[in-house]
């Protein structure tokens, strides 16, 4: 079961999503590298993202397989997926209008964490909840902790920190076909840059583990 579900209102309506039930789908396809099998078709990654799989990730929704399908072929009409039928399986991958609105949702969950938007840390001197200013500067800390560890454990190398970093190319190529081709060397280009502290990378490494638990919850639900 997918736990969290987001929805970014002002660019779903912006890019012409109006059902709210189409736009939590596509929050769900948005993960689908990491629960649904890849497919090969046409020289392009597709992911098996079978009705079923999609309606028990949305119990609450209590969608039916075929309503599903509606969602799927809508999605599809208005170019935010690429939906193909294989050995009767829906295989889907999301198109650049889908990655713009995934892209969207997550820069509105975690605005510091894109390049070019500088941090508003020290905007207030005066907050009206001093409160909530400790705590956001604990979750900062403590995601500066994860980092550190995260970047130690793929310094030592090993079966641990090649796991990370395929889960890691993954989330930043989002089924980039030329990409995948060249996994290893992409894989080693990351990890340099990332070692480096190249910001770009950096930040998001930071997206990335801002979303792992949310994968992790998904991977368990499989």
């Amino acid at each position: 079961m997918k736990y969290n579900i987001s929805i970014n209102q002002a660019q779903a309506i912006e890019l012409g999503i109006k059902n709210t039930t189409e736009a939590i789908i596509l929050d769900v396809l948005s993960v689908a590298p990491t629960w649904a099998d890849a497919i090969i078709i046409d020289n392009s990654v597709y992911y098996w993202t079978a009705r079923s799989k999609i309606a028990a990730e949305l119990p609450l929704l209590n969608l039916k397989d075929d309503t599903v399908y509606r969602h799927l072929k809508s999605l599809e009409k208005n170019q935010f997926i690429d939906y193909q039928k294989f050995l009767k399986k829906d295989c889907t991958r999301l198109t650049k209008k889908g990655k713009k609105y995934i892209t969207s949702t997550i820069s509105e969950k975690n605005p510091n964490s894109y390049v070019g938007k500088k941090s508003e840390k020290n905007s207030e001197k005066n907050p009206t909840d001093n409160n909530t200013r400790f705590i956001n500067k604990s979750i900062e800390e403590e995601d500066e902790e994860e980092l550190k560890k995260k970047i130690s454990i793929i310094e030592a190398g090993g079966i641990e920190a090649d796991e990370i970093m395929a889960d890691f190319l993954t989330f930043v190529t989002m089924g980039d076909q030329t990409k995948i081709k060249n996994r290893f060397i992409y894989t080693d280009s990351l990890k340099k840059k990332l070692l480096k502290g190249d910001t770009r990378t950096i930040n998001n490494f930071k997206t990335y583990l801002k979303n792992e638990m949310v994968v992790n919850w998904i991977k368990q639900g499989a």
